[in-house]
């Protein structure tokens, strides 16, 4: 079995496995497209923010801080805890 290691910040989001050299970093954004139900992390929710068709969020950290509430994706039926199951985000 192999640990890890998270580091979630507001711009960047860390990830290692124990007694690795190399750590995974990628901007800690999340969206929705719009008219759907999927959802993207890191760059690839950057890109597609440049695209349009999607709802960004960035500073999840203090988002989820500050409101202790999922980030305000309109359309979004799902509770906090499937959000966070689905999106990689520990609460």
């Amino acid at each position: 079995m192999k640990s890890i290691g998270i580091s979630l910040g507001d711009d960047y989001t860390d990830i290692s496995l124990y007694q690795e050299e190399y750590t995974y970093r990628f901007p800690t954004l999340l969206c929705r497209e719009k008219r759907g139900t999927q959802f993207s992390i890191g760059e690839e929710a950057y890109k597609k923010n440049l695209t349009g068709g999607v709802v960004l969020v960035d500073k999840l950290l203090s988002l989820f801080k500050k409101k202790r509430a999922v980030p305000p994706l309109k359309g979004s039926a799902m509770r906090r805890r499937s959000f966070c199951r689905s999106s990689f985000v520990f609460c």
